[in-house]
């Protein structure tokens, strides 16, 4: 692979990254501060969009993985000239805004189509500003000045691709629970995740994204080669110990029994994983 194929895959690399976090970050926060819940389920939106509680709408996040792609190809063509310009991303937020929010093709609420042909009401066309304005700026910005500053191993890079990893880790688990929980038929809606027996479990979920997190951060320090293949080892050690055992579990509906499973499942992938560097040492690997 020559270094300008490798350059241009970096970019719509960095293009996917950085709209699935912003995405998720601004939706979590509108959906919240604007109580999406209540608008989507009520009155014209609850004939147009799916309910809040659909399998589609929960894997919405997983699936702006593949958004992102499509905007670094749409955009790779640009790309020369955009990073040339001193507000570059000036410019690129400008595209954004001017055809694929406020002048797209298609009608949707906030767009200038929109206001023409629909009969949204003025809430309705204003309430998404804050979320489709704040998460295009905010991908503009953080594109542009990543690909600006493509020195490997600078904190910009360390920062966005550990907060990924975090989301990564937190998508892996909304796939796996959000079928298991539809097949056992425990629900997936709001009255589910209120549960107050769950809060164990989201409580080992937020640590255990915050340590993905941090290792990740540490793991890209450069000069860190080492320490990454011991951790590359020792999550498939642990992968591969853990999920036979899960599958077991889920399937007797005993799910509970994770919460001890895990841990063991860490220890043994560390233990293992130091095993087969030490082999690999010897062995001049």
């Amino acid at each position: 692979m020559n270094q300008q194929t490798r350059e241009r895959m970096e970019f719509v690399a960095k293009g996917t990254v950085i709209h699935t976090l912003t995405y998720l970050l601004f939706g979590l926060i509108a959906s919240k501060v604007f109580d999406y819940r209540s608008i989507w389920d009520t009155g014209i939106m609850a004939t147009v969009y799916r309910s809040f509680d659909h399998p589609l709408v929960m894997a919405g996040p997983l699936l702006q993985v593949f958004r992102g792609m499509i905007y670094g190809l749409v955009l790779l063509p640009f790309r020369d000239r955009i990073m040339e310009m001193r507000e570059g991303w000036l410019a690129m937020w400008g595209l954004f805004w001017g055809i694929g929010i406020f002048g797209t093709f298609a009608a949707p609420p906030g767009s200038y189509e929109g206001l023409i042909y629909t009969n949204y009401s003025l809430f309705i066309h204003t309430v998404g500003t804050f979320e489709v304005y704040g998460q295009s700026l905010a991908l503009a910005l953080c594109w542009y000045f990543w690909e600006k500053n493509r020195k490997e191993g600078n904190m910009f890079s360390r920062v966005l691709l550990s907060i990924l990893a975090g989301l990564v880790s937190f998508l892996v688990f909304l796939s796996v629970h959000i079928p298991v929980a539809a097949l056992s038929g425990a629900g997936t809606g709001a009255g589910a995740a209120a549960d107050p027996s769950l809060i164990p479990v989201y409580v080992g979920l937020g640590a255990s994204v915050v340590a993905v997190i941090v290792t990740q951060f540490l793991l890209l320090k450069p000069g860190a080669q080492q320490m990454r293949k011991f951790i590359q080892y020792a999550g498939i050690f642990g992968g591969a110990f853990l999920v036979p055992i899960a599958l077991a579990v889920i399937v007797s509906g005993q799910a509970g029994a994770l919460v001890l499973e895990i841990p063991t499942a860490l220890i043994a992938g560390l233990i293992l994983g130091a095993v087969h560097m030490q082999l690999r040492k010897k062995k001049g690997v």
